[in-house]
Parts: structure tokens; sequence; C-alpha cells
């Protein structure tokens, strides 16, 4: 009956696409006398996990109107619905949230720039790093987002230990810097890695639907294999469609090598017919859940 540990089952089997073995929890935590709001919470981070936005928007927002203090659920409902370009929505989320988060869906992409420089060594422990990163890698930054590098704290030296998400960026930089002997060993730690993840049964649940699969594609783009299409595919196929940056594969710069195949053309296409589709699911959910709040 605890609401943490459940969260975070719930969360390991949907990650591992158990998705009805997910649901099927929490339908018993329910029956055995859980509280209905915490149990929304846990379906909107399932069906997040899963790839299924606008289900988990839904999810989110029927556990707000029971428990308005649910925790997280503004961050998750702003990244979601700023993803799929519902930016009136989004911005009624922003309160509370942390800074880099706030300029990213706000796109001030030159306060953002400032911000995450003026922290330095501050910046790797501050919440939403990844989308200062991610907001600097999709404008080709690489001077920038290699003075975060040199900025680390000292425990944060050596990425191989402790590896970010967004290890393989920093790797990228790093070779357009001319620094590519730093840049291909943080590769070499990414792919052992990722080597590992890839053959467990269960995936951690703090990572984005199919992010496995987007960086393995990622690591064979960076040498122009053609391999990272596959790779792209099975991404898709766990339901990532750029969660939680961006839709539009020409701000992913792993891929600017493959730009001239016609297969990244057709993801592309792919992701857009997803992205299509949540959106027209979710237009309904919002519609009924204005009113209330605007009372």
């Amino acid at each position: 009956m605890s609401s943490a540990l459940t969260n975070r089952y719930v969360a390991a089997l949907a990650a591992s696409g158990r998705g009805d073995e997910a649901f099927r929890t929490i339908d018993l935590f329910v029956e055995r006398g859980g509280n209905e709001a915490q149990a929304w919470r846990f379906r909107g981070f399932a069906n997040s996990l899963l790839g299924k936005e606008a289900r988990a928007v839904a999810a989110r927002l029927r556990g707000l109107s029971l428990d308005p203090q649910l925790p997280y659920q503004a961050e998750w409902l702003a990244m979601s619905l700023n993803l799929l370009g519902f930016d009136e929505e989004e911005s009624r989320y922003r309160t509370g949230l942390s800074p880099y988060l706030r300029l990213f869906l706000a796109d001030d992409r030159g306060a953002l720039k400032a911000r995450v420089l003026a922290d330095g060594p501050r910046a790797w422990s501050a919440n939403k790093i990844e989308f200062a990163v991610f907001s600097l890698a999709r404008a080709r930054d690489w001077p920038a987002i290699v003075r975060i590098y040199d900025a680390r704290p000292a425990d944060s030296g050596d990425l191989c230990v402790q590896l970010p998400a967004f290890a393989p960026v920093i790797a990228m930089a790093l070779d357009h810097q001319g620094r590519r002997a730093e840049g291909a060993r943080i590769r070499e730690c990414v792919q052992r890695a990722l080597a590992w993840q890839l053959r467990t049964e269960f995936r951690s649940p703090e990572g984005a639907p199919g992010e496995l699969e987007l960086w393995q594609a990622s690591l064979f783009a960076m040498r122009n294999d053609r391999r990272a299409l596959d790779w792209l595919d099975r991404a898709l196929a766990r339901g990532w469609l750029g969660q939680y940056f961006s839709t539009s594969l020409t701000d992913w710069p792993q891929f600017d090598g493959l730009r001239a195949d016609p297969r990244l053309a057709s993801i592309q296409r792919r992701i857009d017919a997803h992205a299509a589709r949540e959106r027209a699911d979710i237009l309904p959910v919002l519609q009924r859940a204005r009113p209330r709040q605007d009372e």
C-alpha cells in the first residue's frame, strides 16, 4: 500500500514495456483501498513511459482534480503539452518549475544560455540541466556546451563514473572543438553502458520511452553509420517522439550527417503522424478541463 513503492514498481514495469502488468498493479492498489488520486498519478507516469502522451495528460489532470497537491504533475503536464505544441495550456503550469525548464518552455534561449553558463559548477546539480544542454545543442553552440563541461565540479570530473543522460551531446561538442580524444572516451563509456542496459529485462523509469534506442542511434549517427536509422525505428516502436525536447529531428544535431538519407525523412513523417494523433486525442481532454481550471 506504499504509494512511493507502488509508483516506482509501476513505472519500472511501464518503462520495460510491460504496460498490462503496470495497469493491473494500479487497479489492485485501488481495490485494496489505495488513494484514488495517487492511482491516477501512477497512470500518468506509466502512460508517459509507454509513449502515450494524451493518456498521460488525461490521467494527470484527473489526479489533480482529485488532489491539487499531487507532486510533480505540473512539471510533467508542462513538458508533455510543450512537446506537442499546446503552448497556451502549457504556460499555465510553469509556476514553481525549475528555472532551466521554465526558460526552455518559454523558448528564451538567450536567457537560458546565460543562466546555465553563469551557474557554472552549480548547473550540474540543477534540476533539468538536460534541457539547457539540449537547447544549446539545437543551436549547435558547441563552445557553450564545452564551457559547461569544463565547469563541472570535481565529483563530476570523470563522466564515465556516473554518466549523465546528455553525455553523448558532450562528446559531440568536444569533437567539434577539436578535443576528439575526450569525446571518443565518453562515447566508449556510453556505448558500454548502453550495451549492458539494452540486454536487461527491466529498464529504469528515469528515461523517456525509447531513450536507450535513441542514444544507440545517436552513437551510430555520429559515425554516419546507417544502422542509426534502424535504432531510430526501434526507438519509435517504444513510443519515442522526441520526449521531452522536440519532435523535429532537425533539432537533434547527431542526425545532421544523415539528412540526405530518405529513411530519415520517412522516420520524421512517422513522428509527425504520431504527434498529430496525440494532439487530436489531447484536445477533448483539454476542452473538458478548461472550465474547471477557469473556475
